[in-house]
């Protein structure tokens, strides 16, 4: 389809495009979800059983200090510490982020891979509506996904004390939650820039490889420390918002490059032709 095709609108569009949205990504949404809990489920299960073996302190303090900030090993039996470590640190980051990525994939350059986004586009409804609802959807199974997360920490954690301040549980899962959204911010770009679905999910991907790589190196290679601040991992982890609390700044980062990420993949879905499956 031409890029040169007028935009139409019809009464309701936007709503009726986000429900569409929606119903598309709701099943692997699930999945994602439920994945998500019973992982965290199973972390909150084991802590009764480690909180009080010391010498799990005792290892972490025979690990060169740089290396155990790098990797998030400082004091394992509070719950801060064993959380952060076990759950924070990497893996609740990357499952959000591949969700995140794999979602906003999937409602874009997939669908296009797909012919649905040149059927969509025979609609009265405009190029920038569509791109729209399906970014939007992707920001609330991304937050979705921040809150079941949340939900069942915030439960596990009660039925097996650990006593987690919730005001900085909610600023760890809420700094995960955005830097997820900017890495599907950067798969919309590449996939408003027509990358199809490979493409888009491997640079994506890569970013958040690279970033992670930076932010755990960077303690330990001197001449990384300077990347340590363009890193979207530290901008979200960099203080531990599970043992100190919110971090506006980064967080305020972190939302405003998911943000243009989303704006820049539609400027550039606008100007080009959808490619035919």
């Amino acid at each position: 389809m031409s890029a040169s095709a007028p935009a139409r609108t019809g009464a309701g569009a936007g709503t009726e495009l986000l429900r569409h949205a929606w119903r598309c990504q709701r099943r692997p949404l699930a999945v994602w979800a439920g994945a998500t809990a019973l992982y965290i489920a199973l972390i909150v299960a084991v802590w009764p059983s480690l909180r009080h073996v010391k010498a799990m302190d005792q290892i972490v303090r025979a690990v060169p200090p740089a290396l155990a900030r790098a990797f998030g090993l400082a004091n394992l039996t509070s719950p801060a510490g064993y959380l952060f470590s076990e759950l924070f640190g990497l893996i609740l980051p990357a499952i959000l982020t591949a969700a995140a990525i794999s979602i906003a994939v999937g409602l874009t350059a997939g669908d296009e891979d797909r012919g649905g986004l040149e059927t969509e586009l025979t609609l009265p409804v405009g190029r920038g509506a569509v791109w729209t609802a399906r970014a939007l959807a992707t920001a609330v199974a991304t937050a979705l996904l921040a809150m079941t997360a949340e939900c069942v920490l915030l439960l596990g954690g009660t039925a097996v004390h650990l006593n987690l301040s919730t005001s900085h549980l909610t600023a760890a899962v809420t700094a995960v939650g955005c830097l997820a959204a900017l890495h599907a911010g950067v798969a919309l770009t590449a996939a408003g820039a027509g990358a199809p679905r490979a493409r888009a999910l491997g640079l994506a991907w890569a970013v958040a490889v690279a970033g992670y790589l930076v932010n755990v190196l960077a303690p330990l290679v001197p001449p990384l420390a300077p990347l340590q601040r363009i890193s979207p991992w530290g901008w979200a982890l960099g203080s531990n918002p599970l043992a100190h609390g919110w971090n506006g700044g980064g967080l305020l980062l972190l939302a405003a490059v998911a943000v243009a990420g989303g704006a820049i993949g539609g400027a550039g879905f606008r100007r080009r032709d959808i490619r035919s499956p």
